[in-house]
């Protein structure tokens, strides 16, 4: 029995298996554009849940101050929001002892 052909088919599957996804995308190491059902692509989607969310609490936080969307305060208020997430960071658990 001959290998060559063998292993010539087993790589062509192997390869076609592979062609709807690059190999950062299976892995959580691509950057966007990746297809539904790889790990970069659920991670895609987690920050953009998690972006929309901050956006919210940052316009609620905003909007109880009295600033009016399209408003200067507003736009001021936002960007000090962003600012102080960025300075300060995500919010932290306590720390394992």
């Amino acid at each position: 029995m001959r290998l060559g052909p063998l292993v010539f088919v087993a790589a062509s599957l192997l390869l076609q298996g592979c062609a709807g996804h690059n190999v950062d995308c299976k892995l959580g190491a691509g950057h966007n554009g990746c297809n539904p059902g790889t790990k970069e692509y659920e991670q895609m989607m987690e920050k953009q849940r998690d972006d929309k969310t901050v956006a919210e609490i940052d316009d609620t936080l905003c909007r109880s101050y009295g600033a009016q969307p399209g408003s200067q305060a507003y736009a001021a208020c936002r960007r000090k929001a962003t600012s102080d997430r960025e300075i300060f960071g995500p919010a932290r658990g306590p720390n394992p002892k």
